[in-house]
Order: C-alpha cells, then sequence, then structure tokens
C-alpha cells in the first residue's frame, strides 16, 4: 500500500466513525502526513513501513493499535487518539509527542511489542504538548527505550499548560545517553 504525500494540510488516509480496518501489508507513505481515525474506530497496523522524513500525525478520536511489522515514521505526533502497540517495533526518528495539540493516550502491552525512540537533543519522547493537553503513556507489558545512541530527553508536560502522565505496571521503560 503507498500512500501519496497529501496536498498542504490535507489527509492521506482517513477512517470514518465506528468503523474497524487492518492494514496488513507494508505502508509507504510519502513524507509529510495525516492520518486521522474516527471517533469509534480501529486502525489496525501489522505490516511494516511508514518511512519517510517530516511530521507523521496520527489525530481524529479513535484508536491505532500496532500489532506487528517494523514502522519507521519520522516525528510521530499522537493527537486526539489512543494508540494501542501489541506487537512489532514503532521506532520514529527523532521521536514521538502523546498527548500533542490535543489528549492523547500511547499503551504498550505485548511482550514483543518495543517502542524505540532514538531521537536527537531537540526531540524524543514527549507526554503532554501543546494547548493545554494531557498525554499518558501506560508501559504495561513490552520494552520502552528512549535516547540509544544519541541524547536521551523524556519530556513530562512539555510547556506550562499540559499535563504528562507515566503509568508502568510491567514492562521496561529504559533511558539512555
Amino acid at each position: 500500500l503507498t500512500l501519496a504525500a497529501p496536498p498542504s494540510g490535507g489527509t492521506n488516509l482517513s477512517v470514518a466513525s465506528n468503523v474497524n480496518v487492518t492494514i496488513s501489508s507494508t505502508v509507504a507513505n510519502g513524507g509529510t502526513a495525516i492520518w486521522s481515525t474516527g471517533a469509534g474506530s480501529t486502525l489496525t497496523l501489522g505490516g511494516s513501513g511508514l518511512t519517510g522524513l517530516g511530521i507523521f500525525t496520527w489525530s481524529g478520536g479513535g484508536t491505532n493499535v500496532i500489532a506487528g511489522g517494523l514502522l519507521n515514521p519520522g516525528l510521530l505526533t499522537c493527537s486526539s487518539i489512543n494508540v494501542n502497540q501489541t506487537g512489532g517495533t514503532n521506532a520514529p526518528s527523532p521521536g514521538i509527542f502523546v498527548g500533542d495539540g490535543g489528549n492523547g493516550t500511547y499503551t504498550i502491552n505485548g511482550s514483543s511489542a518495543l517502542l524505540k525512540v532514538a531521537g536527537n537533543a531537540g526531540y524524543n519522547l514527549a507526554i503532554g504538548r501543546g494547548s493545554g493537553s494531557t498525554g499518558t503513556l501506560n508501559v504495561q507489558d513490552g520494552t520502552v527505550l528512549v535516547g540509544s545512541g544519541g541524547s536521551a530527553n523524556v519530556y513530562l508536560g512539555q510547556d506550562n499548560t499540559s499535563v504528562g502522565v507515566l503509568n508502568q505496571s510491567g514492562g521496561v521503560f529504559t533511558v539512555t545517553n
């Protein structure tokens, strides 16, 4: 599945409200991209891909599930969306923002699930960022690795109007320099 870059400010994948969609193939996006998963909907990704530069935004009020594969998006922003990672590797570079300009939750809950954020000093992992948003990272099983091979930054409530919450009830959460 190949998705072209959207027009300026456009969305190149939309899932309507109350619909369940599964993509098991490799996804090649055209750089900066916006995916909207509507309220009550679930978009499940089981393949690899999402490679590219630029900002990759997930929004829409629904739920995105990473079930397998290797995802390598550029900067991944999760705005007004829930993300459940039950398998595979999500390795956004230079980083990921959870609850960016809208409340969001990222839950990692699978023994083979890996969220790997190498990033650089300007990004890495931000939980709660912008416009009074609340971001929540739930580590229940699997591994979160921040800063491998570079500067490590974890921001909880990156600005004075946002809230960042880190809940760990299992799994591994490691920050290295």
